[in-house]
């Protein structure tokens, strides 16, 4: 999904490819002397929504990254970072209907700081 957005609206200068924060390295690298420990831990979740447009529009009201995505385009540029992610969620869709039902995997990351 980040690299589906990614074609429509760079990385801001400095800012790591965000499939790095799903490693272990990252947040360890990130919270570094200041951990007191740091937990990882590998886990799943599926996302549900009546269709892959109700989940963009979802994450365009609510979702930081991405409504500053779509506020940073014009309308043809919006249009199409709308049609892009559906498109994507269309293809991991389990359900094979306009129902959107789509596993992923993410790392819940604990930090304790000192």
């Amino acid at each position: 999904m980040f690299r589906t957005v990614g074609k429509h609206v760079p990385l801001p200068p400095g800012t790591k490819p965000p499939p790095l924060w799903g490693t272990e390295e990252r947040p360890r690298e990130h919270f570094g002397d200041e951990a007191a420990s740091l937990e990882a831990t590998r886990r799943s979740f599926v996302f549900r929504f009546p269709s892959a447009r109700h989940n963009v529009e979802y994450a365009r009201a609510r979702f930081g990254p991405t409504r500053k995505a779509f506020e940073s385009l014009d309308e043809t540029g919006r249009e199409a970072l709308a049609r892009d992610p559906e498109e994507l969620l269309d293809q991991w869709n389990i359900l094979g209907d306009r129902t959107m039902v789509v596993p992923g995997d993410y790392l819940e990351v604990v930090a304790v700081r000192l």
